[in-house]
Parts: structure tokens; C-alpha cells; sequence
């Protein structure tokens, strides 16, 4: 009970939008369940329902209430970092680009941005002038990254620390770091786009399942003027509670449409402790251990099974082998499962990985540029990445490391990459600095291509939910033609 208080409570949701830097409306908040009481009863109206389901529908919209809001102060938070990161990205580097100073490049993204990350900046500027770091570039502008969690701004700052700190030219690979942003950028607004469009189709589709679904209504009731003997359909209790479900259903999906579309566009959508964990799953378990442990419950299954036989109870029978073969199956199409999305975490990892190394190329040779990368690389590299340095100190000639890096996730592309790695250690330094310029370009179209495939990937799937409401008007629609056939007929 105290969680349904809590849940409902307008205290609770003030709260919430105070931690997402919103101001909460009391107003707002219970002009909403107005909104919804009187929604409720012209649905009711239309459908003909009885008062007791009209209740209960509004308590299920009222549910829905404080979800919304919460989403919508999630959304709008969200959707408020990334403008900010993308603000803060691209005057960052064009300022350092002008004059590569941070500090200098740090007062103009304050000058031009306002609320939480002109505060963050200016957090850093405080740091720089007047901390007592040893590190005070690294300690002001780590401020900012871990306010903000985002892999790109981290790589940025390392790279500005490196052409403060050491020198030497700056301006080919900032452009070519620049453009991944704008790429990531674009990427992340068509996709942010297309989200809205399709809420908007589906939001739509919604009210024509539901003014779709009234059609039924309308025939029972000319029917009823025909026969002149009283009977509808709106009388019957399986149309009552069909109704209700339909409408509960209608708003429930509308709820859930609203708040599992949208996603936190600074992280990646799985964690590295969930992708260490199916790595060590995949490539590290004992796979024949895998199909022993299914071993007792199929066994179980079978004694049932032919239980079910001896008794002829054949229909569930069959279905228990089906079960049983599925059983046997599901370690393979598991471990496949898991190893489909490791191919996606590699890609995103691997391009991380790439741009540190790509830039710590410009000052350091290639084996200190790698061995630099080791202890902040993503879990489900360590290993690959353990023994491809470990080789290249053994014999930094030998080419055959490039080829087992990472060969055990079998992603071309990517091993086309690291080839790419073993010939910049022999050129000159204008060669040297061309190479490591179409290494980053490089790696700037994987991720693109990556996030064009994850973009496709999503967006299919949230088209197909665009049916989910057309299915429900189907089976109310159906349910409501049974009922006139078998009170008419």
C-alpha cells in the first residue's frame, strides 16, 4: 500500500522533476486525472459501458498518469544533456581549433551556453584557476566528462590535454575528430526524428483502432431498431468486459509506447558488465556443462510425456516433446543469441578503442599508443588485447598478431582495421600522419555504418508495434460479431 501512495503521490513526482531540473505543477498534476475522469466517461459513453467498467477504466488510465510525467521529465532531461553535449563538443573543438588553449576554449563554450553545463563549464574554469591538482587539465576537464558520462567528450579531452600539454600539429586529426561528432550528432537527431514520427503514427493508429472498434456498436444498434425486440449487445456482460479490456489495453499500450521508445543517447544501451558477462558465457563456459544442466528437467519432461501416452492424453503429449526438442535447442540459439550481440558491443568497443589509439599516435609509437589503451579498454577486449601486446613485445615485426586480434568475434571489417595498424610503425612522419588521418576517417565510418544499422534495427521493430492497436480493434471487433450472431441469429 505504501508503495501505491508513493507512486501516486504528488510530493514523490515534485521530487522527480526537481532532480531533472524541472518545477513540478500540483495543478498540472491533478487537472490530469480530470482529464482522465472525463475521458473516461465519454469512452464510456460511446461504448456503451456500464458505470462499474467506466470505473474501473479510469483507475486503470489514472495509473498511467504519474508514469507519463515521470517519462516526460526523463525525455525532456535526456534529450537536454545530449543538446548540451553537442553544444559543448563542437565549440569546444572549434575554439581549440582557432586558439589551442583549454582554458581559452573552456570561456567561450560558457560564454555561448546556459543552465547545466554552462555550470559544469564554469566548475572547470574554477578548477583551473585556482585548484591545486598536479594534473589540472585532467582534473578541470574530468569534471565535465564524468557529469556528462559520454565516450566521445572523454576522448576529446585527451586529446586536448595532449596538444596543450606536449605540443606538435593538431589541426588534420581535430577536423577528422570533428566530423565523427557531426556524424554521431546527425545519426543521433534522424533517429530522435524518426521516434517522434513514428509515436505520432502510432498514437494515430490508436484512436482509428478505437473509432474502428465503435463500428460494431453502431450495428448492434441499428439491428436492435430493426427487430424492435430490445436486445443489444451492450447489455451482455462478455461485451462489457471486452470493452473494457480493449479500451485498458488501448491506453496501457499508449503508456508504454511513450515511455520504452525513447533512450538515454549518451550511453550505450548495454552495460560492459552485461557484455563481460556474456563474453565469459560465450567464449569462456564450458559449453557441453551447458547442455548437462538441461539434462534433469528433460528428463522430468520425458517421464510426463509418457505419462501423458499411457493415458492417451495425446494433444498435451505432443506438445511435451515439442518442449523437450525446444530444451535441447536452447543452449545452441542462446549462446547464437549472445554471440549476435557481442558482434554489435565489438563494433562500438573496438571504435572507442581505435580513436584512443589513433590518437595517441600523434605523439607516441604505435606499441606505447596500444599499451596505453590497455587499462581503461572495455572488458570483452582485455584478453585479445592482452595477448596481441604481449606478441608485438615478443617480436614487433611479426605480422600474425594483427590477424588473431580479436579473430574470435570473425568481424571483417574490423580486421581489415588493425591490418591498417601494422604498417604505420615503418613509414615516414607525413606518411605516418596520412595513415593514422585514414585510420580515425576509418573508424569514423564504422561507427557510422554501426549506428545506420542499430538505427534500421530499432526503428523496424518499433514499426511493427505501429499493428499492435489494429490487433486489438481485430479481436474486439471479432468478440462483438459473435455476440450480435449468436443474439440475432
Amino acid at each position: 500500500m505504501n508503495k501505491i501512495v508513493k507512486y501516486f503521490s504528488g510530493k514523490e513526482l515534485k521530487n522527480v522533476a526537481s532532480g531533472y531540473g524541472y518545477q513540478f505543477s500540483n495543478k498540472r498534476y491533478y487537472l490530469s486525472f480530470i482529464m482522465m475522469m472525463v475521458l473516461s466517461v465519454g469512452i464510456g459513453f460511446l461504448y456503451g459501458m456500464k458505470i462499474q467498467y467506466i470505473a474501473s477504466f479510469f483507475l486503470v488510465g489514472a495509473a498511467c498518469v504519474p508514469a507519463l510525467m515521470n517519462h516526460n521529465y526523463r525525455a525532456n532531461y535526456q534529450r537536454r544533456r545530449f543538446r548540451d553535449v553537442d553544444i559543448y563538443l563542437h565549440q569546444m573543438g572549434y575554439s581549440f581549433m582557432r586558439n589551442p588553449k583549454i582554458n581559452a576554449s573552456l570561456e567561450d563554450v560558457s560564454d555561448i551556453t546556459d543552465g547545466d553545463i554552462k555550470k559544469t563549464v564554469d566548475k572547470a574554469i574554477d578548477e583551473l584557476r585556482y585548484g591545486y591538482s598536479n594534473n589540472a587539465y585532467e582534473a578541470a576537464l574530468s569534471i565535465i566528462s564524468e557529469r556528462y558520462g559520454c565516450a566521445r567528450m572523454t576522448t576529446l579531452h585527451k586529446f586536448l590535454i595532449d596538444v596543450e600539454t606536449r605540443g606538435g600539429k593538431y589541426k588534420s586529426s581535430l577536423r577528422v575528430i570533428m566530423d565523427d561528432f557531426d556524424m554521431w550528432v546527425g545519426s543521433i537527431y534522424r533517429f530522435d526524428k524518426e521516434i517522434s514520427r513514428i509515436k505520432k503514427d502510432t498514437t494515430f493508429g490508436i484512436v482509428i483502432s478505437m473509432v474502428l472498434a465503435g463500428i460494431t456498436v453502431i450495428m448492434s444498434n441499428v439491428l436492435a431498431g430493426f427487430s424492435g425486440n430490445g436486445i443489444n449487445i451492450k447489455n451482455d456482460m462478455v461485451y462489457q468486459i471486452g470493452t473494457f479490456l480493449f479500451v485498458s489495453a488501448c491506453f496501457i499500450f499508449y503508456t508504454f509506447m511513450q515511455i520504452s521508445y525513447d533512450r538515454d543517447y549518451l550511453h550505450n544501451d548495454r552495460s560492459y558488465e552485461q557484455m563481460e558477462k556474456d563474453y565469459k558465457l560465450v567464449f569462456q563456459s564450458d559449453v557441453k556443462k551447458s547442455y548437462f544442466l538441461m539434462i534433469p528437467p528433460q528428463i522430468i519432461l520425458i517421464v510426463v510425456t509418457a505419462i501423458l501416452f499411457y493415458f492417451k492424453v495425446y494433444l498435451i503429449a505432443i506438445y511435451m516433446l515439442i518442449v523437450i526438442f525446444v530444451l535441447s535447442l536452447y543452449p545452441y540459439i542462446y549462446r547464437k543469441s549472445l554471440k549476435k550481440k557481442l558482434a554489435d558491443d565489438i563494433h562500438i568497443c573496438f571504435s572507442e578503442w581505435l580513436r584512443k589509439v589513433a590518437l595517441n599516435l600523434e605523439n607516441k609509437p604505435l606499441l606505447a599508443a596500444i599499451e596505453d589503451t590497455y587499462s581503461d579498454c572495455p572488458s570483452i577486449m582485455k584478453n585479445s588485447l592482452g595477448e596481441f601486446i604481449k606478441n608485438m613485445e615478443a617480436d614487433p615485426s611479426d605480422i600474425k598478431p594483427y590477424y588473431e586480434f580479436l579473430s574470435e568475434f570473425k568481424q571483417m571489417d574490423i580486421s581489415a582495421t588493425v591490418r591498417t595498424l601494422y604498417s604505420i610503425s615503418e613509414l615516414d612522419e607525413n606518411s605516418r600522419d596520412e595513415t593514422i588521418n585514414s585510420l580515425i576517417a576509418r573508424n569514423n565510418e564504422l561507427i557510422n555504418a554501426q549506428d545506420k544499422v542499430e538505427f534500421i534495427n530499432k526503428t523496424s521493430a518499433l514499426r511493427f508495434m505501429e499493428y499492435i492497436p489494429v490487433l486489438f480493434a481485430s479481436i474486439k471487433m471479432g468478440v462483438d460479431m459473435m455476440l450480435i450472431v449468436s443474439l440475432y441469429l
